[in-house]
């Protein structure tokens, strides 16, 4: 599963009413300190944050693609 695609939801504090709703994002790794999931964000229309790691617990696989 890891460096499979997934689609990480934008968390409700950083939504905008015209805009993404989701993010593409690249599997990484298990958090170690809490129960969260390492994503490298792979967006090409958020180039400002292309390559930038967050976590998070709400997204969805698609364990059959690797960007």
């Amino acid at each position: 599963m890891c460096g499979c695609l997934v689609n990480v939801n934008i968390p409700i504090n950083k939504k905008r009413k015209i805009g993404l709703k989701t993010v593409n994002c690249i599997f990484d790794e298990y958090s170690l300190h809490n129960t969260t999931y390492r994503l490298v964000v792979n967006s090409k229309v958020s180039k400002n944050f292309n390559g930038t790691i967050m976590e998070s617990r709400d997204f969805t696989f698609f364990e059959n693609v690797f960007p």
